[in-house]
């Protein structure tokens, strides 16, 4: 078992309860991610790319950089050893102005980022798989 960072939704994003999750690396289904904390809120994803200063504001505290490469996973940080080839870009996470849903593809950013998921419920701690 995994333990995954969770970051409380602020109010900024307009949301009163709610977390941001960091799933698995190349996993796409926030809902899945999101499963046990009220799924996905897609409407809380919409917000925070339509105003991503606060995003950064909120989730850049975690990451050792930011840009805005967009694999088309929304909200995303790198967490695999050869992120940009030698692993100087790990943990640094990728901050596009799009949301994409609360679902996409396994495997986007060749398997190396994890999506950071909006969940519709607070989250505490939480156990992932591999």
């Amino acid at each position: 078992m995994v333990s995954y960072l969770a970051i409380p939704c602020l109010l900024l994003l307009g949301c009163t309860t709610g977390s941001w999750v960091l799933g698995p690396p190349g996993k796409g289904d926030c809902n899945e991610i999101c499963e046990g904390n009220g799924g996905c809120s897609e409407d809380t994803g919409r917000r925070a790319s339509s105003n991503v200063d606060d995003i950064v504001h909120i989730l850049g505290t975690y990451c050792k950089g930011k840009n805005s490469w967009n694999y088309g996973q929304g909200f995303s940080m790198c967490t695999d050893p050869t992120c940009c080839n030698d692993g100087s870009c790990q943990d640094h996470c990728s901050l596009p102005t799009t949301w994409p849903g609360c679902k996409i593809y396994d495997g986007f950013a060749y398997g190396d980022h994890s999506r950071f998921c909006p969940c519709v419920s607070d989250y505490d701690y939480y156990d992932y798989y591999d």
